[in-house]
């Protein structure tokens, strides 16, 4: 076994013939580029209820480039008593006799928590019967 130094000055060992250069690395950087961040929200079509009944809908939305577990739900624009769940994106009303014989515009937005932010929404209409 043989110490001896290679033309660029790195330091190697020859073993039984074969040569082996230690190379020592002092620092190195690695810049990663994010992941773009694609968020859409399915459009919801119009909505019917009943006075005093409750109408449900399911909010849903496609993420790419982060995890799903990152999105939040919250209503923009919606009629009195409305509720949408933060993190599921369903959205309860309940509408009240003065509420019926009308419609109602309702905006759901979505947002991604994460560092990278992306956002997407959609507005339906709700009669009320």
């Amino acid at each position: 076994m043989s110490r001896s130094r290679s033309s660029k000055g790195l330091p190697w060992l020859v073993i039984g013939g074969i040569a082996i250069v230690a190379m020592v690395i002092v620092g190195a950087a690695m810049f990663m580029q994010p992941v773009p961040v694609h968020l859409t929200l399915d459009p919801i079509s119009k909505q019917m209820v009943a006075e005093e009944e409750t109408l449900t809908v399911q909010a849903v939305a496609h993420i790419e480039g982060a995890p799903a577990d990152t999105l939040r739900f919250r209503l923009v624009a919606a009629p009195l008593g409305a509720k949408i769940n933060s993190k599921t994106g369903v959205f309860t009303w309940k509408p009240a006799e003065l509420q019926g014989k009308k419609s109602h515009r309702v905006e759901l937005r979505v947002q991604s928590i994460g560092p990278q932010k992306a956002e997407a929404s959609t507005k339906f209409t709700i009669v009320v019967n």
